[in-house]
Parts: structure tokens; C-alpha cells; sequence
């Protein structure tokens, strides 16, 4: 019998490319029914509180903890295959291990209170906010440093907008806990199913909780903006391929569909209309397309960095984490705009709010390893290089060079150290050369090796 016969379905002895888009696929429908229903909690109030409701909140709960403990198990198993075990990397996965395990322990906890007592505690929605999108701070930041540590080297601007796209994405996250916590205090501290359904988003002008919205709405339009023009600089290979026009419309589709996030402007601007009769008469319809917008967006930025994965060779590891990479921005910009806050029963959205720091996870790694992987295998940048997608693979090889040219630069000092150390022991003299001079000479070798 196989190991994988012996383990059964929830094996995670060895990557497999298939099996984790189909796990990715089915967690990723969970979670846009969790975000569909969530945003309209107060309207179908009293739909989910039944027992068919109840049914389907645990059985997306259930779904969503299953596919991260798949999606995380296969991401381990996959850097074991590759051999990509730097501390960094281990340090990563012990953290997305530990954020499993405490989300999964609230999502349990939720579901036997809400089936046994027919209540849930309102601090639970709290903590998994804080500890999520703090997850995401910590994955997107140490990103953010990579990324600027590559740009130093390169001078890339793609590399650059991703930088700063991670940035403010940390800075929205820390803006997203406080906004969401201290609305979620003033809530009751139990939850019953005859517990009101309010989006309590409104605050005093002026006020420091109004300070806080506006910055989230900054803070969201900044990194949305800055992902999107990235993703511009990797799909403009295909400018020739479809034709100015086509191209265009294509990478505008989604800044149409993410401006109609402020389909509440024209209502105001325009209460005449007969477009504002619609949307006031039913508001499913807003809900529906800002919703489906944001996620189109998210699926769009995957794309980006799939058409990456087409360009690589079927076996290289690369392809692997660019497929990753893709999987975390989508369940990214999707779980991002979930929220809590409505303290609705049974809690929908909270599956996605518990996603946020996984999806973080899947980009830090995704990149961080392709990076890594690019740096160590000669043959895979010469492959990039001359590969017919080579405009879109320039993010790979210029981030991959950066990461090699750090590496050799590490390696460089920590033998100059250990030699000076043995010389000046020897001989007396302490070595002149300083550390930003021995960086400098390394850089010089590296680009003149570059140009032969």
C-alpha cells in the first residue's frame, strides 16, 4: 500500500501542483459565499439564523480550516522538496503553523458555542481580527524589507511598487484592528440569535474614529492603486500580442470595477436618477457589485503573476511558488474586504477575516522562495532570460539576481570577518578595508560578470 493510500485524503506527504489548485479552488468558493452572505447579514438576519443557516456557517467554517491546514501543510512539504530551509523560511512557517492552530481553536470554539449554547462570545471576533491581520503586519512587512533590499541592488520599479504596495497593506491591516475591535467592544459582549445585525460604520466628523476610516479608505485606494500598476508591468508583454486598445481595456477593467466601491458618491451627486431609484429600492444590487468587483480585482493581480508560472519550465520549483504567489493575492484582496464588525449569528466572515493572515503567508513565501530558488540555480536565470516571455519573467530574474547578489555579499563579509580576525592575530595589523568598501567591490565583480 502507498503512503498516500495510508494517509488518506488529508496527506500531506508530498507537493502536488494539482491538488493544491483544486484545494485552493474549493476553500476559495467557500470563502466568496462566507463574504456574499456576511455582506448582507442584516438583510437575511433571520435566514441564517435557522438551522439551514447554521448548517452552511459550519460547513464553510469547516471547509476553510481543512484548506489551510492543507494549503500550509503542502507550502512546508514543497520547501522541504526544494531544500529552501534558511532560518527565515523556518521562521515563517513556525508562525503560520502557530497562526493555524489559534485560528482553528476559535473557529471550534465559535461553532460549540453557537451549537451547544446557542450563543458566542463577541471578544472571539475581536481576537481573530487582531490576530490575523497582525499576522499580516508581520508576513507583509518582513516582504516589504525584502523587496526594498532587492530595489537597493536593482533599481527595478516593479520591484519598487510591490514594495510600497506591501507597506500599505501592513498599514491598512493595523488601521483595519483598531477600527474593527473598537466597534466590536461596544457591541454586547454575548451574541444571540436575537442579537440586532448592524453595520455600525458611521462616525462624529472630525472625531478620532472618522480619522481612522478615512486613513482605511487611503490606506485601501493606496496599495489597490500600487498592486494594480505593478501587475500592469508584468503583463505588458502582452501589449503586442493583443494590440494597444485590447491591452488597455483589459488592465482597466479593474480600476472600473473597484471605482464602482464608491457607488454611494453617485447616489448622492445624482438622487435623480433613475440608476439611484434602483440601487435605493434594492440594495442587493451595490452589495453585489462592489463585492464581485473587489474580488474580480484580486483575481486579476493573480493573474499577473500566473502568466509569470506559464513563461517557466513545467518542472521548475520557480513555477510552483509563482502559482503560490498568484493563489495569495487572490485570497488576499477577497478576504480583505470581509469584516466582522456586524456581529451577525452565526458570524459570517468570519472564515475570510481568519484567511487574511494565510493569504499574507502564501505572498511572503511565494516571492521570498522564487527569489531564493532564482539565486540558486544558474541554469533557471539563464532559462529566463532567454525565455520568448522573458518581459514578463523580469520580475524573477531581477529580484532572483538581487537575492544572489545579497547572498554572495553575506557570504563575502562573514569569510572577510573570520579572516581579518585570524590576521590581525597573526600578524598585528588590522585589515583596512570596511565593510561598505568590501560591498562595493563585490557589486563591481557582480555587474562586470553580468556584462560578460
Amino acid at each position: 500500500m502507498s503512503k498516500n493510500s495510508r494517509t488518506g485524503v488529508l496527506s500531506v506527504s508530498h507537493y502536488d501542483r494539482r491538488k493544491m489548485l483544486i484545494t485552493f479552488s474549493i476553500v476559495m468558493i467557500a470563502l466568496v459565499i462566507d463574504l456574499f452572505i456576511s455582506n448582507i447579514a442584516d438583510i437575511v438576519s433571520s435566514q441564517i439564523v435557522t438551522f439551514w443557516g447554521i448548517s452552511l456557517f459550519v460547513g464553510l467554517s469547516v471547509v476553510c480550516v481543512v484548506g489551510q491546514y492543507l494549503i500550509i501543510g503542502m507550502l512546508k512539504t514543497k520547501n522541504k522538496e526544494v531544500n529552501v530551509s534558511s532560518y527565515n523560511v523556518k521562521k515563517f512557517e513556525i508562525a503560520a503553523t502557530i497562526l493555524q492552530y489559534i485560528i482553528t481553536a476559535i473557529m471550534l470554539f465559535v461553532i460549540l458555542q453557537i451549537i451547544f449554547t446557542h450563543n458566542y462570545y463577541t471578544t472571539l471576533l475581536s481576537a481573530t481580527t487582531a490576530i490575523s491581520y497582525g499576522f499580516v503586519v508581520f508576513f507583509l512587512i518582513t516582504l516589504a524589507y525584502r523587496f526594498l533590499s532587492w530595489f537597493k541592488i536593482s533599481k527595478s520599479l516593479v520591484v519598487l511598487l510591490y514594495a510600497l504596495a506591501a507597506i500599505m497593506i501592513c498599514a491598512n491591516a493595523v488601521d483595519s484592528i483598531l477600527y474593527f475591535d473598537v466597534i466590536l467592544f461596544g457591541k454586547p459582549a454575548l451574541i444571540t440569535p436575537q442579537s440586532q445585525v448592524i453595520f455600525q460604520t458611521g462616525s462624529y466628523p472630525g472625531s478620532f474614529m472618522s480619522l481612522v476610516n478615512i486613513f482605511q479608505a487611503y490606506s485601501l485606494n493606496a496599495y489597490f492603486i500600487l498592486t494594480w500598476a505593478g501587475t500592469i508591468l508584468l503583463l505588458r508583454h502582452h501589449l503586442q500580442r493583443l494590440g494597444r486598445i485590447k491591452f488597455w481595456a483589459v488592465i482597466t477593467f479593474p480600476v472600473i470595477f473597484f471605482m464602482s466601491y464608491y457607488i454611494s458618491y453617485y447616489q448622492a451627486f445624482n438622487p435623480s436618477s433613475p440608476v439611484t431609484a434602483a440601487i435605493s429600492s434594492n440594495l442587493l444590487i451595490p452589495i453585489f457589485i462592489i463585492t464581485a468587483s473587489i474580488t474580480l480585482c484580486g483575481i486579476f493581480f493573480g493573474i499577473g503573476f500566473w502568466s509569470l508560472a506559464k513563461g517557466l519550465p513545467l518542472n521548475s520549483r520557480v513555477k510552483d511558488y509563482t502559482i503560490i504567489t498568484a493563489c495569495g493575492f487572490i485570497l488576499y484582496f477577497n478576504c480583505a474586504q470581509a469584516t466582522v464588525l456586524q456581529a451577525a449569528y452565526p458570524p459570517y466572515g468570519l472564515a475570510n477575516v481568519s484567511f487574511v493572515g494565510l493569504a499574507a503567508f502564501l505572498i511572503l513565501m511565494g516571492l521570498h522562495n522564487s527569489a531564493i530558488s532564482v539565486a540558486q540555480d544558474a541554469q533557471l536565470r539563464k532559462s529566463i532570460k532567454t525565455s520568448t516571455l522573458h518581459q514578463s519573467s523580469k520580475l524573477l530574474d531581477t529580484i532572483g539576481t538581487a537575492q544572489m547578489t545579497r547572498e554572495i555579499e553575506d557570504n563575502v563579509l562573514r569569510m572577510t570577518r573570520n579572516n581579518a580576525a585570524t590576521l590581525t592575530e597573526q600578524s598585528g595589523v588590522e585589515p583596512s578595508l570596511t565593510e561598505n568598501e568590501i560591498k562595493s567591490y563585490v557589486d563591481k565583480v557582480i555587474s562586470e560578470v553580468k556584462k560578460k
